[in-house]
């Protein structure tokens, strides 16, 4: 595979934008190469100039944060037709002897990391999510979330996310993964980054919403006694408030396809499907304990 660098990374993503839906210039690492946050950022193809296959690489001098509890992470993107080009790389490029992530957008990927597991004798998790983005237009957008967050119920606040709130999402968040990892990377993203938490008088969580090292909405819980009063709106317009308000442009969250409280919530707001579904795998070796 050949390292593309410099100017090579604006051809190589107007090449994309060819290819792929015109949503999926925010999709995590092309969002970065989009923003001109390249430091750090490896990107390898298959073939130059005429691509197949992309494979992004989060290397340890960018978002050190993410390389530390999360452990390596590949993004993967590929057209339909391309299979075996993407196995091929995915077999090449990716560490197999060691716990890792693998995340892209291909029409059948789910198959292809099943089949490179099994190549190299480990064990995959996949998971399917619906990404749905959203471009912020403050101007036109302002009033709405004001509307909102002004329908918060009386006698509840909004506050952000604590570490000492960590084993609150750890019980709560229905995605988590229960390692030290994790726990580490929760309590540093709710150092770090925007989030969102409703409370009532004695400090209980009753909904909360927070962000990723990446800048996508990393998830969302409400209290299941509390469905039904529009905490989750509420949370994650707080959410979005801060994220336009630091200057995001383009945001993207996504939920699993069966989760369809999340998507209504998602609906409902100002988000628009992004064309595509996003396939995530946790890969670790056999007989080795997974730490993603």
């Amino acid at each position: 595979m050949k390292v593309v660098v410099g100017t090579q990374l604006q051809r190589l993503v107007a090449q994309l934008h060819t290819k792929l839906p015109e949503s999926y210039r925010i999709y995590y690492q092309m969002r970065n190469i989009q923003q001109g946050k390249w430091k750090g950022l490896e990107f390898l193809v298959d073939e130059w100039p005429d691509v197949r296959v992309v494979i992004s690489s989060k290397l340890p001098a960018f978002e050190k944060i993410a390389t530390k509890f999360c452990g390596p992470e590949y993004e993967f993107y590929a057209p339909k037709g391309q299979e075996n080009a993407l196995k091929q790389c995915l077999l090449e490029l990716c560490h197999w002897h060691e716990p890792m992530r693998l995340t892209g957008v291909q029409e059948n990927a789910a198959t292809v990391l099943r089949d490179c597991s099994r190549d190299r004798r480990g064990n995959i998790n996949i998971t399917h999510a619906e990404p749905y983005m959203f471009m912020p237009q403050v101007e036109n957008m302002h009033q709405q979330m004001l509307y909102v967050l002004n329908s918060l119920p009386a006698g509840l606040k909004i506050t952000s996310l604590t570490p000492e709130d960590t084993d609150f999402v750890i019980k709560t968040y229905r995605y988590y993964r229960h390692d030290e990892y994790n726990r580490d990377y929760f309590k540093e993203s709710f150092r770090r980054f925007p989030s969102a938490a409703i409370r009532n008088s004695e400090g209980e969580i009753l909904s909360y919403n927070f962000s990723l090292h990446n800048g996508t909405l990393g998830g969302g819980y409400t209290d299941p006694a509390y469905t039904r009063q529009q905490l989750a709106t509420i949370a994650g317009a707080a959410l979005l408030k801060q994220l336009i308000e630091s200057g995001q442009s383009m945001l993207m969250s996504g939920t699993s396809a069966d989760n369809h409280a999340a998507l209504r919530v998602l609906r409902k707001g100002n988000w628009k499907h992004a064309g595509f579904q996003w396939i995530r795998g946790i890969f670790y070796p056999a007989k080795a304990e997974s730490k993603l």
